[in-house]
């Protein structure tokens, strides 16, 4: 019975010190960063490859180089990887055209 007491006032001091509006903005502001985080890694490998692909592009070495050979596999790779992780439409349309992009030069131009 002194416990019930006892967290009965403690209960009624926590309200007393605590807002609890301003808990609940706390902790949705948070877990919108967190969402925001979440979707910025989702998004990370297809601006990796899209990157990737902007400096295959505007290298001043041909296609076939070993350096944009292996940045055209990292693309197909992140591309990929993109595919699965993205949730917006768009964004996986996208990140398949950088992908079939990248495969089709990569087929042309390996060995």
């Amino acid at each position: 019975l002194y416990l019930l007491k006892l967290r009965r006032m403690i209960a009624n001091l926590a309200k007393d010190r605590y807002n609890e509006e301003d808990i609940k903005k706390s902790i949705l502001t948070e877990l919108q960063q967190i969402q925001d985080d979440v979707n910025a890694l989702r998004v990370a490998d297809y601006n990796v490859a899209k990157k990737n692909l902007l400096k295959i592009s505007r290298s001043p070495k041909p296609i076939g180089d070993k350096l944009n050979l292996d940045r055209l596999r990292e693309t197909c790779n992140r591309a990929s990887t993109a595919i699965e992780l993205v949730k917006d439409v768009r964004d996986k349309m996208a990140a398949i055209s950088v992908e079939v992009y990248a495969t089709y030069y990569l087929a042309s131009h390996s060995d």
